[in-house]
């Protein structure tokens, strides 16, 4: 998957600043600036693939008890998903 695709992918969702894909690991990330539409749980297809739509944690929020994670930290306005 390119990051064209998952842009095209994610676009109809709002308005993205940042789309990556980590390259060999299976996943990535789309960041949105303001309103979006995109929920935790959607599963938009990506390069004729559906995907699972997460929201992003840093790493250094994730709980380590299984407790539930802090929000995520990203600019203000902003919303990050791991897809």
């Amino acid at each position: 998957t390119t990051q064209e695709q998952m842009q095209e992918a994610f676009e109809a969702y709002g308005t993205i600043v940042d789309c990556m894909v980590m390259w060999g690991k299976g996943f990535g990330f789309v960041t949105f600036q303001g309103p979006h539409t995109l929920q935790a749980g959607d599963a938009p297809m990506v390069n004729g693939k559906v995907v699972t739509v997460k929201e992003a944690v840093p790493v250094d929020k994730m709980s380590r008890s299984g407790d539930k994670a802090s929000p995520p930290a990203v600019a203000a306005g902003c919303a990050k998903f791991f897809v």
